[in-house]
């Protein structure tokens, strides 16, 4: 049994990492029906500012250097609204080529369950795509369970098991490859002083 296939794990956890942010907001509280035109005038911008409220929009700018020496910069754009999740990432080595990553998360936090996924593109072309079920635990851990198609067209089914930690989050997986061999991988995120390790 081999473990942490590192090109793979790599793919997998970019869209395993949806499983613990489960910030969802709550739904907005229909107006009622009621008033005179000016009172419905002023219940409208109330639900335009409601909404924006709701709905959120954060960009992020960084850069990155591998453990091979390659660097090189990433910005994202994440949209957070009731229920969803939306991150758009675009990263660029050093050599000018581009790569692109976008992922979509559902969740319901009354019944616990939810959807992923994801594609990439990366800076050669070739691209891979995820897609899965989220289910929230008794124990308060977070459980997925997908495919995931890899650069050469294979599927593979991914289940993983996410741990909320002090100070980040520890995740646990399976690999079923499309040849039927089987690897594990364990990782763990830490966030400590705005640093992500």
């Amino acid at each position: 049994m081999k473990t942490r296939p590192r090109a793979l794990v790599y793919a997998l956890l970019l869209v395993t990492s949806l499983t613990v942010s489960t910030d969802v907001f709550a739904a907005q509280r229909a107006a009622g029906a009621r008033g005179n035109r000016a009172a419905r005038s002023e219940r409208s911008r109330s639900t335009e500012r409601d909404t924006s409220k709701e709905e959120r929009t954060r960009e992020r700018s960084g850069s990155y250097e591998t453990s091979t020496g390659k660097s090189g910069t990433v910005d994202s754009t994440v949209t957070r609204a009731p229920g969803s999740t939306s991150r758009d990432t675009t990263w660029t080595n050093q050599d000018g080529q581009t790569g692109t990553q976008s992922r979509d998360r559902t969740f319901d936090k009354e019944s616990g369950t939810g959807t992923y996924s994801g594609n990439t593109t990366r800076v050669n072309g070739a691209t891979s795509s995820s897609a899965g079920t989220i289910t929230r635990n008794e124990d308060g851990t977070y459980s997925t369970s997908g495919t995931h198609t890899g650069v050469a067209g294979g599927v593979s089914t991914v289940s993983t098991t996410t741990t909320k930690t002090e100070t980040g989050r520890s995740t646990t997986g399976t690999v079923t490859g499309p040849k039927g061999g089987t690897s594990t991988f364990d990782t763990e995120v830490s966030r400590a002083d705005g640093t992500v390790t």
